[in-house]
């Protein structure tokens, strides 16, 4: 049936070779910055000491970096472009039909909110703060809300299918979903916090502690998103009989959904 690739695409390793890119790219550029340029990566307007460099000022201001960072971002892009109508196909296939009407309007809000965080991402990388401060300042803070939204949207859709068909490896995905989310919130707290901090004080270390906070955002994120594709794997949720699963027949019964409503 259309759509059947669900469950015969190779998402154990396609999601995880795709979301290691971002992984490595940060990886690389905190490190081959601290060894090469260790006091112009961790330079800030106050002139006090810092240990670890942001990921703008890793990723965005030197070569090899930038390069590195700029391939790493874009290359990824289409496998999570495909990953996430693969979601439209899987979470269709997934519900009953007298379920579905309800869920419609939402998956496809879900959905929306995962192709904004990623074309966020997408524009956060090829437009430097340097080159358009306003549309990276503006990107960066798009990615954030769109990444929450996604995640808060992707939990509330996995209860609801956890309720409904009360399967053991879906009880699983959702309790990592939950924890990864949780701790996404606290390093996007902790960030907030110490960005705020460094501004007000200018104490030593403490700019460290945002980047350190940036870090574990991309990670966690990657986390959640890695989570998200392995539930794509045949071991997820049992198909149900539905005869077309085409995302442009899924995207009809959304518009016709939302008339109804």
């Amino acid at each position: 049936m259309p759509g059947s690739y669900i469950d015969t695409f190779p998402w154990k390793k396609f999601g995880p070779g795709v979301l290691s890119l971002p992984t490595f790219g940060l990886f690389f550029c905190v490190i081959y910055s601290l060894r090469y340029y260790f006091e112009e990566a961790n330079a800030t307007h106050c002139n006090v000491w810092n240990f670890l460099p942001s990921i703008s000022a890793a990723a965005g201001s030197r070569e090899p970096q930038m390069s590195v960072w700029w391939y790493c971002i874009v290359l990824h892009t289409p496998g999570r472009y495909f990953t996430a109508c693969s979601h439209l196909v899987y979470y269709n296939t997934r519900t009953t039909e007298r379920w579905k009407h309800v869920n419609y309007p939402w998956i496809i809000t879900i959905l929306l909110f995962n192709f904004v965080e990623i074309t966020a991402l997408l524009l956060l990388t090829l437009v430097t703060s340097t080159s358009d401060f306003g549309l990276h300042k503006t990107s960066f803070i798009t990615f954030l809300f769109s990444s929450v939204a996604y995640m808060l949207g992707t939990i509330w859709l996995h209860t609801s299918l956890y309720s409904h068909t009360a399967q053991a490896k879906l009880g699983v995905s959702l309790r990592y979903k939950k924890m990864l989310f949780t701790f996404y919130l606290c390093c996007l707290l902790g960030a907030a916090y110490f960005y705020w901090r460094h501004n007000t004080y200018c104490e030593p270390s403490v700019y460290s502690m945002f980047s350190l906070c940036e870090y574990l955002l991309v990670l966690t994120n990657v986390g959640f998103h890695c989570n998200a594709v392995l539930d794509l794997t045949p071991t997820g949720l049992p198909s149900s009989s539905s005869s077309d699963v085409s995302l442009p027949r899924l995207l009809r019964k959304f518009l016709y959904t939302c008339r109804a409503v």
